[in-house]
């Protein structure tokens, strides 16, 4: 079976096409990843944003700020140093402004810290676990056009080659169905033009079979 010509073009193609569905799928699930990060990160920093434009209250910041019982609230809101709301996270008086992950109460958080127009600062974050998850979500998405179409591209080469090599097949069970005192050339028009000198050299070789008992005849 190793020595088919069409194992052999099948397998060479196949196995390209699964090396850079590979390679495309790996860029394509990292890049969705990292956008989907960066959009968690944009909502952070609107959030800061509507606090400090008054638009969200900070009596709202204290209902956000809680992580609730179990500690998977999606968001959190609250003043750095302002121990008014319970529930509120032991967040650092001393977080830097910007974007930040540290580790509290068990968990890692990623944090965008903004001074306000008051000249308090708001910390905004969620848990870097549910952020993780909704990126590696987001990624996975993007295979799924890869997991349907390679199977289907390899589908079709599989039926191309078979087709292309198809008039090989039918000059081979057009040769095995011939009698032994058969000796016209073959058919070649339909043929792949690769293998046309191959079977030019046939039908010469035929030609020389059926002027061979003439030769004999002579002598």
């Amino acid at each position: 079976m190793k020595n088919s010509l069409q194992y052999r073009l099948i397998s060479w193609i196949a196995g390209c096409i699964l090396a850079i569905g590979a390679i495309a799928g790996f860029f394509s699930f990292f890049g969705a990843f990292q956008q989907a990060y960066r959009f968690q990160d944009e909502q952070l920093i609107q959030v800061a944003r509507l606090i400090n434009s008054n638009r969200l209250a900070l009596a709202d910041a204290g209902v956000l700020s809680s992580p609730g019982a179990n500690g998977d609230s999606p968001l959190i809101v609250q003043l750095l140093g302002n121990p008014q709301y319970r529930g509120n996270l032991p967040l650092p008086r001393n977080l830097a402004n910007g974007f930040q992950t540290v580790d509290i109460a068990g968990h890692s958080w990623r944090l965008y810290v903004k001074q306000l127009n008051s000249g308090d600062r708001v910390a905004v974050g969620q848990r870097t676990e549910g952020r993780t998850q909704i990126a590696r979500a987001s990624g996975l998405r993007t295979l799924m056009p890869f997991g349907i179409l390679l199977p289907v591209l390899i589908g079709l080469v599989v039926l191309a080659v078979r087709k292309t090599l198809g008039s090989v097949d039918r000059l081979t069970s057009e040769l095995d169905a011939r009698s032994e005192s058969d000796l016209r050339p073959l058919d070649i028009a339909a043929a792949p033009h690769e293998i046309k000198p191959f079977l030019l050299s046939i039908n010469r070789l035929l030609q020389r079979l059926g002027r061979a008992p003439t030769q004999s005849l002579h002598r």
